[in-house]
C-alpha cells in the first residue's frame, strides 16, 4: 500500500496524541496507543508495511512506543518494540538508523537483569503484539491463538490464575471467530485446560465443573473417534465423576 495523505496524517496523529499523553504524565496510556496504532501498519496487521512508506510508518510507531516503554523502564517491552522497527526497515538509507534501534533494543535487554519476572515480560510481548495485529486485521482465530500462547506461558510457569485468566480471554476472541470444526476444537482445549487449572491447581472444583462440562460437549459434537473413542471427552468425564465421587464423601 502505497503513502497516501490519510495515512500519514493518521500516522502523525497517532504519534502527536502520544506526545501530548506524555506531556500529561500518561505514559502508559501513551505507549498502549503507539502499540496498537502499529498493529494496524505491522505484518498481520490490516495495513501491513507493504510498501517501504508503510514499513516505515510501522518502524516510527514501534519506535516512539519502544522511547514510551523505555521512559517507563519497561525494558522487556521497550526491547521488543525497538526489535520491530528495525526488522521494518529494509531500505540501505535505513543502516545508520536500524543499528540506533539494534543498539537500543540490546541496551533495553541488559537492563532487564536476571529478574525471571522481567524475562518472561520480553516474551508475553511478542504475543501480546502479535494479538493485538491480528485483532486490527479482523484475523479472531490468530488473535485467539496468541492469547492461548500466553495462558500456556504462565501455565507453565505455575501462574495458574494469570493463566486461568487468559484461557477465558482466548475462549472470548475465539467466539469472534468463523466457525469451524478447528476452531471448536482449539475452544474446546481452552475450556478443557482451564477446568483442570480451576480443579487440580487452584482447588476450585465448583468453579471448574462448568468449563468441564462445556469441553465435554464441544468434543462429543466435534473430537474425532480414536478406535471408536473420544479421549479428550473421556477425560473430561473422568474429571467430573471424580469430583462427584468427592463431594459425595464429604457429604456422607
Amino acid at each position: 500500500m502505497a503513502l497516501t495523505e490519510q495515512l500519514y496524517n493518521e500516522l502523525r496523529s497517532h504519534i502527536l496524541h502520544s506526545e501530548a499523553l506524555e506531556a500529561s504524565g500518561l505514559l502508559q496510556e501513551a505507549a498502549e496507543r503507539l502499540v496498537v496504532a502499529a498493529a494496524a501498519f505491522g505484518p498481520e496487521g490490516a495495513i501491513g508495511p507493504q510498501s517501504m512508506d508503510t514499513r516505515n510508518m510501522y518502524a516510527a510507531l514501534c519506535t516512539h512506543a519502544g522511547n514510551s516503554y523505555r521512559r517507563m523502564r519497561d525494558y522487556a517491552h521497550a526491547a521488543y518494540m525497538y526489535q520491530e522497527a528495525a526488522d521494518a526497515l529494509v531500505d540501505e538509507g535505513d543502516s545508520k538508523l536500524r543499528a540506533e534501534l539494534a543498539a537500543n533494543t540490546v541496551a533495553c535487554v541488559r537492563l532487564t537483569g536476571r529478574d525471571p519476572a522481567v524475562r518472561l515480560n520480553l516474551l508475553l510481548a511478542k504475543y501480546e503484539h502479535l494479538e493485538r495485529q491480528y485483532i486490527a486485521a479482523n484475523r479472531w482465530m490468530e488473535a485467539a491463538r496468541a492469547r492461548m500462547q500466553i495462558a500456556r506461558v504462565y501455565q507453565r510457569r505455575e501462574r495458574f490464575e494469570e493463566a486461568a485468566k487468559n484461557y477465558q480471554m482466548a475462549i472470548d476472541a475465539y467466539s469472534e471467530a468463523e466457525i469451524s470444526l478447528e476452531r471448536n476444537m482449539e475452544i474446546a482445549e481452552c475450556h478443557h485446560r482451564l477446568a483442570g487449572i480451576l480443579d487440580v491447581r487452584l482447588k476450585n472444583s465448583e468453579a471448574a465443573r462448568t468449563p468441564y462440562l462445556v469441553a465435554i460437549e464441544i468434543y462429543r459434537l466435534n473430537e474425532p473417534l480414536v478406535y471408536g473413542t473420544q479421549q479428550a471427552r473421556e477425560l473430561c468425564e473422568l474429571a467430573v465423576d471424580a469430583m462427584d465421587e468427592t463431594s459425595d464423601e464429604a457429604d456422607n
